[in-house]
C-alpha cells in the first residue's frame, strides 16, 4: 500500500454511520512548540449538530502553556467535498450538487467559500474567532515533506480482518517534516523543518477508550520509529499493540501469544507500554506535564461524547531487553513524542480533576 492509497477517502458517499479522520502532528524545532491539525468526517449526510466535516486545530506553546489553543469548526452537509478513492478534501466548499444548482441562478454572496483544504502533501485552513472558539482564531498553510518509511498498519493482519469491519488505521507517513506558516490570534510565525507524522483512520464505530503513542525523532538514531496503541474493544477487552522500527529490524509484537502478554497503563501525563516480540521485551514510557496537554471532545458515530487529552511535545524512553532481562538498547526523545488518552466514561478517568475540564 502506497501513502496515497493509505490516505484515500474511504467514505462511500452513503448515509450509514461513519467517521473518518486525517491528522498531522509536528514539532517546530526552534521553539519546541507542537501542532495538531485534524480534518474529520462524521455521519457526513446527517443534518444535526456535530455531523458533517470538522476542522480541528491544536497548538501547544512550550514556553507559556497559557498561549496554547484547541479549537474546532464544523461544516454541515453540502459545504464540503470528499471524493472516495482520492485524498482531496475541501471544507467550506460548495458541494457538487449545490454548485450545479448555483450555475442556474445569480451568484449569491452568502455562498460559503472554501476555507480549508488538504490535497496530498499540502494543507491549508482557517478557523475564525467566535463564540465557539472563545474568541480565538487560527489559520495555516503548510507543506509536508515525507521521509522514506513504508506505510504502517500497526495491528496484525489476523486482527485487522476482524477490526476493519468497525474501524481501520493507517500511518501513511510515520516520519515527515513540515514547512509553511501558521497564524494564531492574528500573530503569524514560520514553521521550518518541523518533524512529525501523519495518520488516517476510519470506520463505523470508535473504541470506547484507548491510549496511544508515537515517536519518530529519537536522539542518536534517525531510523527509529515507535508506534503503540491500546484500544478497549467491545466487551471491555483491552489489547496492547506496539511496533518498534530500528533500521531494517522491526519488532512487531503482534503475534497472538505476544499480544496476550502485552500490557499498558496511563495516568495524568504518563503512558507505559510493555510488549513482546518472542523472547524480546520492549518497554516504552512517555511523560508530559499536564499543563502542556490539549483537551478535545470527540463524538462517536452514535453521537456519544468522549474526552481526549493529547500531547505533541512529550518525552519518550524506549528500552529493549533480551530473554535474560538484560537491557540491549535504549532510545530517548525529549519534547518530540506524541501521545493521547481517550476515555468515554467519567469513572474511567484516572484523576477526578480531569472531569471538570470544559469542552473544546
Amino acid at each position: 500500500m502506497t501513502a496515497a492509497e493509505a490516505n484515500a477517502v474511504r467514505w462511500d458517499q452513503g448515509a450509514d454511520p461513519f467517521y473518518e479522520v486525517w491528522y498531522l502532528i509536528a514539532v517546530e524545532p526552534s521553539t519546541g512548540d507542537g501542532l495538531w491539525i485534524r480534518y474529520t468526517l462524521l455521519n457526513p449526510l446527517e443534518h444535526r449538530a456535530g455531523a458533517g466535516a470538522t476542522l480541528w486545530f491544536g497548538y501547544t506553546c512550550r514556553a507559556d502553556p497559557r498561549r496554547s489553543i484547541a479549537i474546532t469548526r464544523t461544516f454541515p452537509t453540502g459545504t464540503f467535498t470528499a471524493s472516495q478513492g482520492r485524498f482531496d478534501l475541501a471544507l467550506g466548499a460548495v458541494s457538487e450538487a449545490r454548485r450545479s444548482e448555483a450555475e442556474h441562478r445569480v451568484s449569491d454572496a452568502s455562498e460559503p467559500r472554501p476555507t480549508a483544504s488538504w490535497r496530498d502533501l499540502r494543507l491549508a485552513g482557517e478557523i475564525p474567532s467566535g463564540p465557539d472558539t472563545g474568541g480565538r482564531s487560527a489559520s495555516w498553510e503548510l507543506t509536508i515533506t515525507p521521509e522514506s518509511h513504508e506505510v504502517d498498519r500497526l495491528m496484525p493482519a489476523w486482527l485487522r480482518a476482524i477490526s476493519d469491519r468497525r474501524t481501520a488505521l493507517t500511518i501513511p507517513y510515520p516520519r515527515l517534516t513540515v514547512d509553511g506558516e501558521v497564524t494564531i490570534d492574528g500573530q503569524s510565525f514560520a514553521v521550518r523543518g518541523a518533524g512529525g507524522h501523519q495518520a488516517h483512520h476510519w470506520g463505523r464505530a470508535r473504541a470506547d477508550a484507548w491510549d496511544w503513542a508515537h515517536c519518530a525523532h529519537f536522539e542518536g538514531d534517525p531510523t527509529a520509529v515507535l508506534e503503540a496503541l491500546a484500544p478497549v474493544l467491545p466487551g471491555g477487552i483491552r489489547l496492547t499493540f506496539l511496533q518498534l522500527r530500528l533500521g531494517d529490524r522491526v519488532y512487531r509484537c503482534d503475534r497472538l501469544w505476544d499480544v496476550a502478554r502485552n500490557r499498558s497503563a496511563a495516568g495524568l501525563g504518563w503512558w507505559h507500554f510493555v510488549a513482546h516480540d518472542g523472547a524480546t521485551r520492549i518497554e516504552a514510557d512517555l511523560t508530559c506535564a499536564p499543563e502542556r496537554m490539549l483537551a478535545f471532545t470527540y463524538l462517536s458515530p452514535s453521537y456519544a461524547a468522549s474526552r481526549c487529552w493529547n500531547t505533541q511535545i512529550g518525552d519518550c524512553l524506549v528500552r529493549v531487553f533480551d530473554s535474560d532481562g538484560r537491557e540491549q538498547r535504549s532510545l530517548r526523545s525529549r519534547g518530540r513524542a506524541a501521545a493521547e488518552m481517550h476515555r468515554s466514561r467519567r469513572n474511567e478517568l484516572p484523576y477526578e480533576s480531569w472531569t471538570a475540564e470544559s469542552t473544546a
